[in-house]
């Protein structure tokens, strides 16, 4: 995928503070800036036109729509696994579905994502460490209603069989499509910080939601 706004960048200084719970000992980076409340305007930014494709409902969206949506989650899967280099072991680790995995519309986009980045490069692992405990409605859908971290927290359960060995790895890559106020980072950060003790948490996301530029010309008409 060709895509010139998608560059690997570290979140920080007053980019980072646009992100409400974020805090300087957050390790953050992302590939581009989807502009909210431009849903609907699907060519609006190629950074737009790839998360409106990767959110497309499991359940509502026709054939065509799923089709795109999973070209968006293998292309931008492949895009992780190209850009996603370490020394050492890394593990990704999706930031789970709003929905529990018996709900008609759970979505598994954001592990789906991950996979991708595995075919692309095999040195990745991927684990679905955090499972949704319960349902939770989708913060893009009630962006005036949304629970902080450690609220969040109560709404997932770590999931780590008895088989998996966190000496592995010294770097968990918690993935999602979109950062907003970084709650559901957060929530899950501190999830694997109180089972996980010998690994640094970062997070990656495809892209960091920024508020759509003002036109003068409106503003001050």
């Amino acid at each position: 995928m060709c895509n010139n706004e998608l560059k690997l960048r570290e979140l920080k200084g007053r980019f980072l503070k646009e992100h409400k719970y974020l805090e300087e000992s957050d390790s953050c980076a992302y590939f581009g800036e989807y502009t909210v409340n431009q849903e609907k305007t699907w060519g609006y930014s190629k950074t737009n036109q790839l998360i409106v494709n990767i959110k497309k409902n499991p359940v509502t969206s026709s054939q065509a729509e799923l089709y795109y949506k999973q070209q968006a989650i293998k292309e931008t899967g492949e895009l992780f696994g190209h850009k996603l280099t370490s020394k050492s072991k890394l593990l990704l680790v999706p930031i789970p579905s709003s929905k529990t995995k018996d709900h008609p519309e759970y979505d598994d986009k954001i592990f789906q994502l991950c996979l991708a980045a595995k075919v692309a490069n095999p040195e990745i692992d991927v684990c679905e460490l955090i499972l949704p405990a319960k349902h939770v409605k989708p913060f893009h859908e009630s962006p005036n209603n949304r629970m902080p971290p450690n609220e969040l927290a109560n709404c997932y359960r770590f999931n780590a069989g008895e088989d998996f060995d966190e000496t592995k790895y010294s770097h968990i890559v918690l993935v999602d499509d979109v950062i907003t106020s970084g709650s559901h980072f957060k929530a899950c950060k501190s999830i694997l910080e109180r089972n996980i003790e010998s690994s640094s948490i970062y997070g990656l996301f495809v892209a960091r939601a920024i508020e759509k530029e003002i036109d003068p010309s409106d503003y001050f008409d």
